[in-house]
């Protein structure tokens, strides 16, 4: 086992012996100043800080959670055959289970992530379970949690579980962003349509979604990363990232990196003014230089819905009309129409069914929007779960980043995925990615954050030596 050292707490200067019955009086000791203090105290916390912040190196356990992440993320057993026939999307969960279980790290523990958001997503599986025998289809709903949304779970608990310190944290983001890079790449070099798709099973608003929640991540790793080249190939995979969800031509996607933008821009303050700054107006530039006539004709539909077929009321199939009867479902049935059940209740709704009659086709849609979904389909308790898992992620990462404002590395990738929340509470508005492995990493990582938050002292502003 890796042995962990052990910081010695600072050592507070000695008071002078007391005189004895016969010694001579001794003068009084100086009364400390203001500045000694300070600097006491300062060096205290930064010996605290420093505890806390040597976290250790990558271990089996790690590797393992990163193999997992690119097969129920990015897919990867999709992009390379070799995965999927060597079953690696499920020996790497196997093999994750088993070396968690023989993990006696005192910070590895499910005790140590009981946190409003893990109760959030377990109550989630609760209604899942409750919804399950009561769905319109209830094959599907039970094959969903089987063989879809347990993994998830799991991949969250283990994820949060497995985190130590601040490089725990940072290796996460990092293999997230390996995967995110590769299949990224791997798509554009795939595509064949006008539209950029995820390669093998993502459309292209699913990928617009994925790459709005990776932008805040990847300036995160251009903030931590000291190599010059490796600052380099950052920069270049924000290009790339940036390149590709202009090419997906999603409305959605856009609006969500409206909103990053805007927080890295305003509220991503570990990140210098000027970085801010200058990483949001190259953002735009790229965007005048390479976004085509079509794509900003379609983009200023946003502004003008009437001309959008998903919004002017003139199709039945169009988003506005299915979020309306999503909302419907949600109202009218306590428990849901069952997970993953959301098409299948299109397919017997009022019209759907009047359609039928007429001889008319209808399609039996997704919902297209994550928090319909889940409230639909779970009922408006699951939609209420899932707004309160968001949130507490939210407020907790943004208390943790002020509390942790000098430790440099936890508060910037606390802010890090507290963008991709925001950036999934937007772009998440357009896509069925309710129970999607994304979010649920993402819950992981925040949640492992968080258990840090007791171990994180803030520190003075004199003490620091920094101006707030």
């Amino acid at each position: 086992m890796t042995s962990h050292p052990i910081v010695p707490a600072p050592r507070l200067p000695s008071l002078p012996p007391r005189p004895g019955p016969s010694a001579a009086p001794a003068a009084a000791p100086a009364a400390p100043t203001a500045s000694a203090l300070q600097a006491a105290a300062g060096r205290a916390v930064r010996s605290a800080v420093a505890s806390v912040a040597k976290a250790d190196k990558a271990d089996l356990l790690m590797w393992v959670l990163a193999i997992v992440v690119s097969m129920y993320v990015w897919r990867f057993q999709g992009l390379f055959r070799i995965f999927a026939v060597t079953k690696v999307t499920l020996l790497s969960m196997c093999a994750a289970l088993l070396i968690f279980a023989n993990d006696r790290h005192p910070m590895r523990s499910l005790k140590g992530i009981d946190s409003p958001m893990a109760r959030a997503a377990l109550g989630i599986l609760a209604l899942i379970l409750i919804s399950t025998p009561f769905s319109v289809y209830r094959r599907a709903s039970f094959e969903f949690l089987t063989t879809d949304f347990l993994l998830n779970l799991t991949m969250m608990v283990l994820v949060a579980a497995s985190i130590r310190g601040p490089r725990d944290v940072d290796w996460h983001i990092r293999a997230f962003m390996f995967g995110c890079a590769v299949y990224t790449l791997m798509s554009m070099r795939g595509s064949r349509s006008d539209r950029l798709s995820g390669r093998g099973y993502y459309d292209a608003n699913d990928l617009g979604a994925l790459l709005v929640c990776a932008i805040p991540l990847t300036v995160y790793l251009l903030r931590v990363t000291p190599n010059k080249l490796w600052r380099l190939v950052g920069t270049l995979l924000l290009a790339v990232f940036l390149y590709a969800i202009i090419k997906t031509s999603s409305r959605g996607a856009f609006l969500g990196l409206i909103s990053v933008a805007l927080f890295v821009l305003v509220a991503y303050r570990t990140i210098p003014v000027r970085v801010r700054v200058g990483v949001s107006l190259a953002g735009v530039l790229l965007f005048a230089a390479a976004g085509s006539q079509e794509f900003w004709e379609r983009m200023g539909t946003i502004l003008r819905p009437e001309e959008d077929y998903n919004f002017s009321g003139k199709s039945v199939s169009g988003r506005g009309e299915v979020w309306k009867r999503g909302i419907g479902y949600m109202l009218s049935n306590p428990v849901g129409v069952g997970p993953f059940a959301f098409p299948w209740a299109e397919g017997r709704s009022d019209i759907a069914l009047e359609r039928q009659e007429q001889g008319m086709g209808f399609k039996w849609s997704a919902a297209h929007n994550s928090f319909i979904q889940i409230g639909a389909e779970l009922g408006v308790l699951g939609l209420a779960l899932m707004l309160f898992a968001i949130k507490s992620g939210v407020t907790g990462l943004n208390r943790m980043a002020k509390r942790a404002r000098s430790l440099g590395e936890i508060a910037g990738s606390a802010q890090a995925v507290q963008g991709a929340l925001i950036g999934f509470c937007v772009a998440g508005s357009f896509v069925s990615f309710a129970y999607s492995s994304l979010i649920y990493w993402i819950f992981g990582v925040a949640i492992g954050i968080l258990k840090l938050e007791p171990k994180v002292t803030p520190v003075p502003a004199e003490a620091s030596g920094r101006r707030r």
